[in-house]
């Protein structure tokens, strides 16, 4: 988080970064979800039963798995989706792509209390045979890749972390680029089912019960999805302007 040496008036840059970002998403398809209030059914202390999104129009619901853990919360007096390890608290926006032949996913987290392991997941398919692609973050590692096996990219993190981070995970069909912060690493692969229509998971891996191990104490502040788009890749034409709003957001805010 920036420290300045005086006193503004409360939300003054932070609402203007946040319009500026909104603004710059609008008409890319991006999906944005925010830890806003004003865009939660439920509240501080009471289940989460819809989030709505700040860009786009899949609101994300209770997977069905959720037991009702999660649940909106602040952290540095910024409000937070919060989730607890081991119970399953988390979201689903369904159909938010027909297809991703290339795709960028950014998570705005802490994880103060331990792993937060799953963040963020995108699942092609459907049943057994669907394929999923995840951010999770445990035992000092964030870890971007599919369960079958064809991408996979890895970071390593400090623990117990009060902090905010920003990580990004971007994928032009080939090319799979991996950030947090100031760190990045790179890999290489195809993803399997990626041409069928996706779902978007917040805090967990999908509605099946049980994972428990997958599902930790993350503070989650915001999930972009870009489903046509890897900005992280050289050639991306939009990816400059994109990057730029959403860092600057993450410094003012966070």
């Amino acid at each position: 988080m920036l420290t300045l040496p005086f006193s503004l008036p409360h939300g003054v840059l932070l609402d203007h970064e946040g319009d500026v970002l909104a603004q710059v998403l609008t008409g890319t398809g991006a999906h944005w979800f925010a830890a806003l209030p004003e865009l939660i059914d439920g509240g501080m202390g009471h289940p989460v039963t819809r989030w709505r999104p700040a860009v786009g129009i899949r609101p994300a619901i209770p997977c069905e798995a959720n037991s009702g853990k999660g649940a909106l919360a602040l952290h540095h007096n910024l409000p937070v989706m919060k989730f607890s390890t081991g119970v399953n608290g988390g979201f689903v926006a369904t159909d938010v792509a027909t297809r991703v032949t290339r795709f960028t996913l950014a998570v705005i987290y802490a994880a103060p209390a331990g792993d937060a392991r799953t963040l963020a997941t995108l699942s092609f398919g459907t049943g057994e045979e669907r394929n999923i692609f995840f951010l999770s973050h445990a035992e000092g590692v964030l870890v971007a890749k599919d369960r079958s096996g064809g991408i996979e990219a890895e970071l390593a993190c400090r623990l117990g972390e009060e902090r905010f981070h920003l990580a990004m995970a971007s994928w032009d069909g080939n090319r799979l680029v991996l950030t947090q912060d100031d760190h990045r690493i790179e890999g290489r692969g195809t993803l399997a089912l990626s041409e069928t229509p996706a779902d978007l998971f917040v805090g967990c891996r999908g509605h099946r019960r049980g994972l428990t191990k997958a599902l930790g104490a993350g503070l989650i502040g915001d999930v972009i999805l870009w489903p046509d788009q890897a900005l992280l890749s050289p050639d991306s034409p939009a990816g400059p302007a994109q990057i730029a709003a959403l860092g600057s957001y993450f410094r003012w805010r966070y």
